[in-house]
């Protein structure tokens, strides 16, 4: 687009200022107006005050913790296991027994609840294969002796072992050397 004017003309003038000028300007001709455009100041956001990282502080004093446990004369708690259902008590202030319950039992409970050290009755079994209750007639290496012949062939039944295994909640074969009581089910199982 071409604009042809007299610039001598204050009113061809005034006619293309208005034209082109992006405010209204007063009808005086040669009062050519530029938009008035000040330097934007950033607003300033108020100082928000700097919090000073916090200080390790000791902990908080916490209140003790109250546990309200049934105590029988004798100062021995309430127990599931040795004492009647009812929490009920003898003239004496102790808890009564439930019936039938083993004598040395009940005293290895309350050694127990009153935090002493209770004395062994008997000493501590470790053969698995009493713990289990059956007596073990193959040993672990007569177990691995039987079995490898048909691991080294390619005939050894790992389907039936996974099996066995996940029946006795057993995560591996190596596991089963704590089971003796096992072995001559395994061995039936994996048919060696």
């Amino acid at each position: 687009m071409k604009i042809e004017f007299d610039a001598s003309n204050p009113e061809e003038c005034g006619m293309v200022q208005r034209m082109f000028s992006p405010q209204p300007i007063d009808d005086n001709p040669f009062a050519y107006q530029q938009p008035i455009t000040e330097p934007e100041q950033p607003v300033a956001e108020p100082e928000q005050p700097v919090a000073e990282p916090a200080q390790p502080t000791a902990e908080p004093e916490r209140p003790p913790i109250v546990v309200d446990v049934d105590l029988d004369a004798s100062g021995v708690p309430w127990d599931v296991r040795i004492h009647s259902t009812g929490k009920t008590q003898n003239n004496n202030g102790t808890w009564k027994l439930r019936r039938g319950v083993d004598k040395a039992l009940v005293e290895q409970i309350k050694a127990e609840l009153v935090g002493a050290p209770s004395a062994p009755t008997t000493e501590p079994v470790t053969d698995p294969a009493v713990v289990f209750g059956k007596s073990a007639t193959v040993d672990w290496s007569t177990l691995c002796a039987r079995v490898s012949p048909g691991i080294a062939a390619g005939t050894h039944n790992g389907i039936a072992e996974a099996q066995f295994l996940a029946n006795h909640q057993l995560e591996n074969v190596h596991l089963l050397a704590n089971r003796p009581d096992l072995f001559e089910e395994y061995l039936k199982a994996v048919g060696a």
